[in-house]
């Protein structure tokens, strides 16, 4: 899974070497990122950590909730982290992105509130970004 500028990156077959070489010492694997569900070939990967007996763990910020179903409904994560970066009101402002609609982080706390998977909502709190009752709105949403 290499993307453009990640040459030294290692390659699947290679984290999968090292799992096998790590089996009895590792139980699971964290899928960070940047934002692992921008790849498309992510639930094939899972799938294949999956298989050689490794739980899977995935950090993700929740703005690709199609692809998160897609994971959700294989069952191929066993535990989800998804950061909230704040309010719905003041998400763009968060994110530095003016006009960022928050929808598809609202669409995929929806999908893991209704799924099986044990999951996380997590916020890094940033005195300048968050108020009291920012995170009153957070846990409201």
């Amino acid at each position: 899974m290499h993307r453009e500028g990640e040459e030294d990156a290692p390659d699947e077959d290679d984290i999968l070497a090292f799992l096998d070489n790590r089996r009895g010492i590792l139980d699971g694997v964290c899928i960070s990122g940047g934002e692992p569900l921008c790849h498309p070939e992510l639930p094939d990967f899972m799938k294949k950590i999956h298989d050689a007996g490794f739980s899977v763990k995935l950090d993700t910020n929740g703005c690709h909730p199609a692809a998160l179903a897609e994971i959700l409904e294989a069952g191929l994560a066993d535990y989800v982290a998804m950061d909230v970066k704040n309010a719905p009101a003041r998400y763009a402002e968060t994110v530095g992105i003016p006009g960022f609609n928050p929808a598809p982080v609202e669409e995929s706390i929806r999908l893991l509130r209704k799924s099986t998977v044990d999951y996380e909502f997590r916020t890094t709190l940033v005195r300048e970004l968050h108020r009291p009752e920012d995170l009153d709105a957070i846990a409201a949403w």
